[in-house]
């Protein structure tokens, strides 16, 4: 057995006296430990033990008279292993197996607790994960319930949406289903102008507010997806014209027309970002590392700058308003700004195509600058806030899909594009030198007729523009009028309604197949 006292540790020897398996009380010191007293207690024990001892003799075994007069141990106490230790600090003696025992239970309730605070984290973070996930699956439903989707250059969805887009095209309007459904639905849990103003309406008359509305926007939608129609189909003939006339210089026999017209898109493209990278080494000649940035505008609004009149409704997005607020504001002025910059851009290029500017030169074209670049620095912030924008307007849907569409030479839209400035941004034909000219021969594998490129520059590219302004005029057109309908109906509402017409288109169906089925009966029935 061990006791302890502060500073000193007892240990009895053990030994048998007799057969009785009685522990000897014989004290044992601790080599480490100074001599101190044992407790009271066990110093009984120990002085009882002895005057047993003698009492039993030379026999080893102890007599009545012996055990009446000594205390008896009880059963417990007479295993070998028994241990004393007073109640004290646990601190002391961390090497004594009890203190031992102590910190693995302090081991085990800390790594206890660490497991727990684990186990709780990660609890909220799949928590988090699935609200997330839930929170997705409500925006993509969000998403698949709008008219259209988010606003790109030329698509124009809903033609994918027949519910909508068949009675649009066959009627131009929606005036009777909007007058049904209206008067056969809640219109407050399915409208917006109602969630937003309850107030503003009396009952009856809300429900005929709502219907003036609609309407109009619907026969607004319905005319340009007609007049899209027929355009589709004047411009797929005055494309065709065009692929007959430059096919015809071509030295290079092609399957079909068509074929020769990618061909020519093809070249024209390599050819221009050939110039691109030309020009953009000469602005950066110009200026110092800090407004090399400009050499970027070069393009950036693509040929004849045909996407600069939609730009605002890109810079009209909640990305702007976070990171550039005075551009967002005032998104028009910006874009002027802009363009009057490309402006100087374009003409050192011109300058350089015609031999390098001098010193004098230069040193005009950098106060230009400067001053071009104070006045954007006042309105719009500092050279990092241009740039930003700069780089959020090439990261826009709006943009990202037109760069697509124009790198795109399967596609009619991406050959149009090519066909607009076919000799690079700010380059006429007319001012290319001759010698020049007469490589764009070999470049473009057409007989040596300046006729073909006379052709592209002055009849192709101006018929390819109208062509791609006028798609994009109808797709801007298109996007308005979803963002209005959108202001009026709640996603739900949206889909709702174009259930109710998808509804109504089949049993418009049903009644028409009827209807042919009954004289076709009259006709067996005579027979």
């Amino acid at each position: 057995m061990v006791w302890t006292t502060p500073g000193t540790t007892y240990q009895p020897a053990t030994g048998g006296v007799g057969d009785t398996g009685v522990t000897s009380s014989r004290l044992m010191r601790s080599p480490h430990a100074p001599m101190a007293e044992p407790p009271p207690t066990l110093r009984m024990f120990e002085l009882d033990g002895l005057n047993m001892a003698k009492e039993a003799g030379e026999t080893g075994s102890l007599g009545r008279g012996a055990l009446k007069k000594g205390p008896q141990i009880p059963p417990l106490a007479q295993t070998k292993n028994v241990r004393f230790q007073k109640d004290i600090p646990r601190e002391h003696n961390y090497d004594t197996p009890v203190i031992k025992d102590s910190l693995s239970v302090r081991l085990s309730r800390f790594v206890g607790e660490k497991l727990d605070s684990l186990v709780s984290k990660i609890k909220l973070t799949l928590r988090r994960i699935r609200r997330r996930i839930i929170m997705l699956r409500q925006l993509h439903s969000l998403r698949r319930s709008k008219l259209i989707s988010d606003p790109v250059a030329f698509d124009i969805p809903i033609k994918k949406q027949k519910e909508l887009y068949n009675p649009l095209m066959k009627k131009g309007n929606l005036d009777l289903e909007i007058d049904q459904y209206i008067s056969n639905t809640k219109p407050s849990e399915l409208l917006k102008k109602f969630q937003i103003d309850p107030l503003k309406y009396a009952a009856s008359q809300k429900t005929d507010h709502i219907k003036e509305t609609l309407k109009p926007i619907f026969q607004q939608l319905g005319k340009t997806l007609q007049d899209e129609f027929q355009l589709e189909r004047d411009h797929n003939l005055e494309i065709d014209s065009i692929a007959i006339s430059l096919k015809a210089f071509i030295k290079k026999k092609h399957p079909s027309k068509m074929d020769a017209l990618k061909n020519i898109a093809k070249t024209i493209s390599e050819y221009k970002a050939e110039r691109l990278f030309k020009d953009q080494t000469i602005i950066k000649s110009y200026f110092m590392k800090e407004r090399q940035y400009l050499s970027h505008l070069i393009g950036l609004f693509g040929p004849k700058n045909v996407l600069l009149p939609y730009l605002e409704e890109a810079i009209k997005t909640k990305t702007f308003q976070l990171s550039s607020p005075l551009v967002y504001n005032h998104p028009a002025e910006f874009l002027q700004k802009l363009e009057a910059v490309q402006q100087v851009l374009g003409e050192i290029i011109e300058s350089e195509a015609h031999g390098w500017p001098n010193i004098k030169e230069r040193g005009f074209a950098n106060k230009r600058f400067s001053k071009l670049e104070d006045d954007l620095f006042s309105k719009f912030g500092g050279r990092e806030q241009i740039q930003s924008a700069l780089d959020n307007i090439k990261k826009s849907d709006m943009h990202k899909s037109f760069m697509k569409e124009m790198n795109d030479l399967g596609s009619e839209r991406g050959i149009l594009l090519q066909l607009v400035e076919p000799w690079g941004y700010f380059h006429q034909y007319k001012r290319i030198p001759f010698s020049s000219q007469e490589m764009l021969y070999h470049d473009f594998g057409v007989k040596n007729n300046d006729r073909f490129f006379k052709n592209l520059d002055q009849t192709v590219s101006s018929k390819a523009l109208e062509i791609v302004q006028e798609k994009l005029k109808n797709a801007a057109s298109v996007r308005e009028a979803q963002q209005k309908i959108e202001g009026i109906f709640t996603s739900e509402g949206l889909q709702d309604f174009k259930n109710t017409l998808k509804e109504n288109s089949l049993k418009e169906e049903e009644r028409s197949a009827s209807r042919t089925d009954i004289p076709q009966e009259k006709k067996e029935a005579e027979k």
